[in-house]
């Protein structure tokens, strides 16, 4: 019965389990196959969680797995990194200062001062 309860937790608001899925889902809907996406090492920030940060990975348009990329999802914001096929040096800074800022407890500082 107490797995019954905890494994609903992912549908109660304000609580991680909700935050993770619902930027799992974010993430996920960035992909070509969403039903495809493979998450690890997600984690929860902030005293609300509102800010989660991981990897996801998804099939590409061959049918196969793509290479794995970072993942951030806030309540205003879903963007997954570069890999390293395109990776563009700008925006893999902008993603790094991103990922610090949004992807730490207390946030890390500010985007503007990343010098991209």
């Amino acid at each position: 019965m107490l797995s019954l309860f905890l494994g609903a937790c992912d549908q109660v608001p304000g609580t991680e389990a909700y935050a993770i899925r619902v930027a799992e889902n974010r993430a996920a809907d960035l992909l070509l196959d969403p039903d495809s996406a493979i998450f690890t090492g997600v984690v929860a920030y902030g005293g609300q969680h509102e800010r989660v940060c991981g990897v996801i990975n998804g099939r590409n348009r061959m049918g196969g797995y793509a290479e794995p990329v970072r993942f951030i999802s806030s309540p205003s914001l879903t963007v997954l990194g570069p890999n390293s096929s395109n990776e563009d040096p700008v925006e893999a800074c902008l993603f790094e200062a991103a990922e610090a800022f949004y992807c730490a407890d207390p946030p890390g500082p500010a985007i503007a001062t990343a010098g991209c």
